[in-house]
């Protein structure tokens, strides 16, 4: 007797989606006025922590995240401590 042929493959069923990327940091006017709100909110309520900002204003934690690490690339805002004990302020 000639050999089997070989069966078809079952079909795959198709793979799901990836999961959606973070949003870019947008890098356009939108930012500066991100940033300048930041600095009012900071000058208007100096001394809290990073997640202190974020339960106030409410919003994404990278996007405030970045905010402040770009506001402190700047020297827009002060910090003392270090860590999740980082406190912002607005210098004079």
């Amino acid at each position: 007797p000639p050999p089997p042929k070989a069966q078809a493959r079952a079909p795959q069923p198709p793979r799901p989606a990836p999961p959606p990327k973070r949003p870019p940091i947008p890098q356009s006017r939108g930012t500066i006025n991100v940033m300048d709100a930041m600095v009012g909110f900071i000058a208007a309520n100096p001394g809290l922590r990073e997640d202190e900002i974020r339960t106030r204003l409410g919003g994404d934690r990278t996007l405030i995240r970045a905010t402040l690490n770009a506001l402190r690339a700047q020297r827009r805002v002060r910090t003392s401590g270090s860590g999740r004990a980082m406190i912002y302020t607005v210098p004079r």
